[in-house]
C-alpha cells in the first residue's frame, strides 16, 4: 500500500481525491490482489447500491492498475455501478423542491438592503460563480503583497475587485482562477464586511451556507444554476466558473432529468 500511496500522491490528483482513495482502500477488507469476481461480490455485499459501489470500484481499479493486475471484469462492473448511481441521483433530483432563481436573488438583495453584507457576498458568489463551500473561505485584502499562491483572496482595487481562487477542489486540474468583479453592490458590500474573510477558516461551512441560503446546500444552488442556464454556452461558462467538466455537470447537477 505504501508504494501505491506514493504513486497516487505523485499523480496530480486533488488532495481530496487522493485522501478518498487511501481511506477507501485502507478500509477494504478483501484481498485487493484476489480474483475479480470475488472483489465484485465483496463490493456488492458490503457497499450500498449507487455512489458507494461506484466509488469503491474506482478505487480498486486504480489500485489494481498500478500493480498491473487484471481489471477487465471490474471495468465492466464499473459501468453498471455508474449507471445505477446515475439512476439514483436522477430520482433524488426529481424529488427535490428547488427554490426559484427569483427567490434566491430576492434573498440576496434583502441581505444588501438590511446591510448584512457578508451574507450578500456569499449569495452573490454562489449564484454568479457557482462556487463550492471551500471557495468562499477568501481573505479580503487591499495590497498585492498580501496575496499568496495557496489561499483564496478578494483583492480590492479602485472601483472593482479580483476574486482569486487557489484553494478549491479541482485546482490541480484547472489552476488558479481569477475573476474581476465590477458589480457595484458587491464592491460596496465586500468593503463593509466587519472581518477580513467572506466565510471564516475553521467554521462549519455547510452549516454557514445553508443558514445564509435558507436551508439549501451549494450543490442545490449549483443545480438551480444549471436548470436556469441549460444551454451549451451558459453551461460552458458554469464549467469554467466552478472548475468542473461538462460531463460532471450533466451527471451530478442536471436537475432536468
Amino acid at each position: 500500500m505504501n508504494d501505491f500511496k506514493k504513486y497516487i500522491e505523485a499523480s496530480g490528483l486533488s488532495p481530496i481525491t487522493i485522501t478518498n482513495y487511501i481511506r477507501q482502500l485502507s478500509r477494504f477488507n478483501a484481498d485487493l490482489h484476489g480474483d475479480e469476481r470475488s472483489l465484485i461480490k465483496f463490493i456488492k455485499d458490503n457497499y450500498k447500491i449507487g455512489s458507494q459501489r461506484q466509488n469503491m470500484t474506482v478505487s480498486v481499479l486504480k489500485y489494481r492498475g498500478y500493480y498491473e493486475l487484471p481489471v477487465e471484469l471490474l471495468r465492466t462492473y464499473l459501468q453498471k455501478a455508474h449507471q445505477e448511481s446515475l439512476e439514483i441521483q436522477s430520482e433524488r433530483t426529481r424529488n427535490i423542491e428547488y427554490p426559484t432563481m427569483k427567490e434566491m436573488v430576492d434573498k440576496m438583495n434583502d441581505y444588501y438592503k438590511n446591510q448584512d453584507y457578508r451574507s450578500f457576498c456569499v449569495m452573490y458568489l454562489l449564484l454568479n460563480y457557482q462556487t463550492r463551500n471551500m471557495d468562499l473561505v477568501a481573505t479580503i485584502v487591499s495590497g498585492k503583497n498580501e496575496i499568496n499562491d495557496t489561499d483564496n483572496f478578494i483583492y480590492l482595487r479602485g472601483n472593482d475587485c479580483i476574486y482569486i481562487r487557489n484553494s478549491y477542489k479541482t485546482r490541480e486540474r484547472y489552476g488558479t482562477k481569477k475573476d474581476i468583479i465590477r458589480n457595484r453592490k458587491f464592491n460596496t458590500a465586500i468593503r463593509n464586511i466587519e472581518v477580513d474573510e467572506v466565510l471564516l477558516h475553521g467554521t462549519n461551512l455547510t452549516y454557514e451556507v445553508r443558514k445564509i441560503t435558507g436551508g439549501f446546500t451549494e450543490s442545490t444552488i449549483m443545480k438551480l444554476n444549471v436548470l436556469m442556464n441549460n444551454n451549451i454556452n451558459s453551461l460552458m461558462k458554469i464549467s469554467n466558473n466552478r472548475g468542473t467538466n461538462l460531463n460532471t455537470i450533466h451527471s451530478n447537477y442536471n436537475a432536468t432529468t
